[in-house]
């Protein structure tokens, strides 16, 4: 395939795709990647990958590269990471491997996710709410049940009395 449409391609994606290469540096990015890291390539080819993640996530992105080179990990990786002033993103790590299987790096795609992850968080309190709801309603249930209990047995107790007294 010609290298041109290859380019191509690469620039009209909204998903940012970076390409590291086996030193844990940006070999490439797409203006997506640009875009959702706010970084231009001139200024970041050759750079470490984690200066471009917060510090909390670098172990867990060098266990990830570090597991796709060593093929612990097949296929690919997800990690969704908060990254950019409370944008969150998905983050699809691949490994890249050449002629003779050869590791050439891992490559990821970022997609913005941050709207997704807020409805998430929604649902999960929601969810929290429904289940503290539902254990009153299995409450209050209980409390019936046991008062018309009550009141049954209440009442029995002087029908056969009355019922003994009339035979």
């Amino acid at each position: 395939m010609n290298l041109s449409i290859l380019k191509a391609i690469f620039t009209s994606m909204e998903q940012g795709v970076v390409f590291i290469d086996d030193r844990n540096r940006i070999a490439y990015c797409n203006p997506a990647a640009e875009k959702i890291r706010k970084i231009k390539i001139d200024q970041v080819l050759g750079r470490s990958i984690l200066d471009f993640h917060p510090k909390k996530a670098h172990r867990k992105v060098l266990q990830v590269i570090e597991d796709l080179k060593s093929g612990q990990v097949e296929g690919h990786h997800r990690m969704n990471i908060q990254m950019v002033k409370g944008k969150f993103y998905d983050n699809t790590y691949t490994a890249v491997w050449g002629p003779r299987n050869k590791y050439w790096g891992p490559s990821f795609v970022s997609k913005e996710i941050t709207q997704r992850k807020k409805t998430e968080d929604q649902l999960k309190v929601a969810l929290k709410h429904l289940e503290t709801a539902n254990e009153e309603l299995k409450r209050l249930n209980q409390l019936k049940d046991d008062f018309l209990s009550t009141v049954s047995h209440k009442l029995k107790t002087p029908m056969i009395s009355v019922m003994a007294t009339s035979d």
